[in-house]
């Protein structure tokens, strides 16, 4: 099993961002899952920008600690698919090493060229959440050499595990959809099956919140941690 890191989505304006470093100062493996979305900003999951901004920062200025993974939603996703990256300057930082397009299983209008061209003039490492709707528009990516990676994901943040996880057929993939402290022991010995052999990692939102829904968890993000640390075999990527 080639597990490299856990990307925990989700912390928002009520969530510590101390205890953020501090976890991730213990667990290098960490990843935070930022969600971004114009129309959602504000709402449990999605903070605003002034958090995000400050949460960036910390990071800048202790030497970019943190793995931070941008996840974006809605209209930014809409948009990029046509060539045009409404963000602001702010969320193009060396501090997110990752960017997430969320698709929700929902069909996104394309124009190739555009597209392909905003992804490839950045540094950064796309990440294309697979559904029935997208995985082609991830081939297409990948074919064209950007620097794209698949995560396996037809949960789109409710939490809900699939019946069986897809096997891999890329170096480098994740998955995510229902993992949590109460399971991830057990899933994660099948989905290192189907990953082949290939390095992966795993991403996990709701049951990492409280029993209630409205808070991001760190108490169980860091028995997550204590369960998997075993199976880690280091970052690379």
């Amino acid at each position: 099993m080639k597990l490299d890191r856990v990307t925990f989505t989700g912390a928002d304006d009520e969530t510590n961002i101390d205890r953020m470093f501090e976890l991730s100062a213990q667990y290098s493996f960490i990843e935070w899952g930022i969600l971004l979305s114009r129309k959602q900003q504000g709402t449990r999951r999605f903070p605003w920008a002034s958090w995000i901004q400050e949460l960036v920062a910390k990071d800048e200025a202790l030497g970019r600690p943190l793995k931070l993974s941008l996840h974006l939603c809605g209209e930014i996703v809409r948009k990029l698919c046509l060539g045009e990256l409404i963000l602001p300057g702010v969320f193009i930082l060396p501090s997110f090493q990752r960017v997430q397009l969320n698709f929700h299983d929902e069909p996104h209008p394309v124009l190739l060229g555009p597209f392909l061209d905003k992804l490839k003039h950045t540094d950064v490492k796309w990440i294309f959440q697979i559904e029935n709707t997208n995985k082609l528009l991830w081939e297409f990516a990948d074919r064209h050499r950007v620097n794209c990676f698949p995560l396996f994901d037809k949960s789109g943040g409710l939490g809900i595990s699939p019946a069986a996880w897809p096997i891999s057929e890329h170096y480098y993939c994740g998955y995510a959809g229902g993992l949590g402290p109460d399971n991830v022991e057990k899933e994660l010995q099948t989905i290192g099956w189907a990953a082949q052999g290939r390095r992966f990692w795993i991403d996990m939102e709701t049951k990492v919140r409280t029993d209630d829904g409205k808070t991001f968890d760190l108490d169980k993000v860091r028995r997550v941690c204590e369960l998997v640390s075993p199976y880690i075999k280091g970052d690379r990527f």
